[in-house]
């Protein structure tokens, strides 16, 4: 055992983005925080951990990982501050080492404040390393005693490039950041043929099975489908049950949801709909968002009297659980929903990258899918089904463009990949979304 963990679980873990962020705060004081919807990887994202650390030298009795869920592990956790520490120091853990102590699924404690804050600030060579599935049930047990403590991250879903290494493609060479493919798309620059067609239909795979990394390892479409629905089943219920009282109007909302995602969040439509009363729906949806399986995202709204200023816009944080709800599994080009399926999956990726994701949308009925901005910068993304290539500009592009002027407005689309002159309109196909870094905003 390494740290609690077997060692042919560390020899055959897949490398997250997010690792690269974590691993800053690594020798600091903070207690890492790592939150995201279950199933999502972050248990193996604690390995990946455990296994960067053993890399960079630490022995593995400086690293101790317990596993929460498991009722014989935690009821060493639950007693007082000072049962915490003499368990620990039975687990070897001592004050003039540098240890690492990993707490995964810390929602399941009755109350980790009291313990984590004494051990952040009387031991300072405990590096706290936690993760929570459920953001609601962790704020309830994080006190304001922790605030400046810690420092928080979020795992999503595989995004497209890790569902590729996930899937042991090679793309080394076509590593390339939003500026590089502009730069190249000038170029006439192609990805070779049969590479574009893996990624075309590996993109199409992604659109509708998701990022769960369970999913995304199974071949099957048939075991596929049947995970995704032990999943909804079980662990998205399983969330939700202990913060509901009745579990029957959720469900039928949930699948209302998932077929209208990506479109405005009308709340006096949706009550109408399910027979829910808009006050209960709130908290139905403020829980969803808790659970982290579904997005709001905002408008983008500089002048009130021309745009829409309030109306949200609902987002699946997978696609693959969107379609289990709903039961279609159809190819996009067939699937009765593959605009919204098409965004859904766009957003997933953006919504990985760490960017400031609104829309905008005009009281006249322009519309653009994704605004982002980064230091005052502004990206305009539509997203279209089929190809589309100059000099086609989609209206709501070309009406925030003539308001707006942002930096760069994308068209993602089937295949077109090409920019204007100028490059601050580039039409790129939909899988290279992939590739798109925060740091490319420009």
């Amino acid at each position: 055992m390494i740290g609690g963990v077997e060692p042919e679980i560390l020899e055959n873990l897949r490398e997250r983005e997010l690792i690269g962020e974590i691993v800053k705060w690594i020798d600091t004081r903070e207690i890492i925080l790592i939150k995201g919807a279950r199933q999502v990887g972050k248990t193996s994202l604690l390995y990946l951990l455990i296994k960067y650390l053993m890399s960079n030298g630490f022995s593995p009795d400086k690293i101790h990982f317990y596993d929460l869920e498991d009722e014989f592990v935690r009821v060493s956790f639950e007693g007082s501050y000072g049962d915490v520490i003499r368990f620990l120091q039975t687990e070897g853990v001592d004050r003039k080492n540098r240890h690492f102590v990993f707490l995964d699924e810390i929602q399941y404690l009755e109350d980790p404040s009291p313990t984590l804050k004494l051990i952040h600030d009387h031991h300072p060579n405990i590096k706290l390393i936690v993760s929570g599935s459920s953001s609601l049930a962790i704020e309830k047990k994080w006190s304001q005693s922790l605030a400046g403590r810690f420092v928080e991250f979020q795992l999503h879903p595989l995004n497209f490039r890790e569902f590729l290494n996930f899937k042991d493609i090679d793309l080394r060479n076509y590593r390339l950041t939003l500026s590089e493919l502009i730069d190249k798309a000038n170029e006439r620059f192609r990805v070779p043929p049969a590479h574009e067609n893996l990624l075309k239909n590996l993109w199409r795979e992604y659109v509708i099975w998701g990022g769960l990394p369970g999913v995304v390892l199974l071949e099957n479409f048939t075991m596929k489908e049947r995970l995704l629905h032990s999943y909804i089943s079980s662990y998205v219920m399983k969330d939700i049950v202990g913060l509901l009282k009745s579990t029957t109007r959720f469900v039928k909302l949930l699948q209302l949801i998932a077929a209208q995602s990506s479109n405005l969040l009308n709340l006096n439509e949706l009550s109408r709909v399910s027979a829910i009363p808009r006050s209960t729906l709130e908290n139905y949806i403020s829980v969803l968002e808790a659970s982290f399986i579904v997005n709001l995202i905002r408008p983008f709204k500089r002048n009130p009297s021309t745009e829409i200023v309030k109306m949200p816009k609902i987002y699946f944080f997978d696609n693959g659980v969107r379609n289990g709800l709903i039961g279609i599994f159809s190819q996009p080009e067939a699937h009765p929903l593959s605009g919204q399926l098409m965004e859904n999956a766009i957003f997933t990726n953006l919504n990985t990258k760490g960017y400031r994701v609104n829309f905008w949308r005009s009281k006249s009925g322009q519309e653009v899918d994704f605004v982002l901005q980064k230091n005052g910068n502004l990206v305009a993304i539509e997203v279209k089904q089929g190809e589309v290539c100059p000099p086609h500009i989609p209206g709501g592009i070309r009406s925030f463009i003539k308001s707006y002027a942002p930096n760069i407005s994308i068209i993602f689309n089937d295949r077109c990949l090409t920019c204007m002159p100028d490059k601050r309109i580039c039409y790129l196909p939909h899988w290279t979304v992939g590739w798109i870094e925060k740091s490319s905003l420009r």
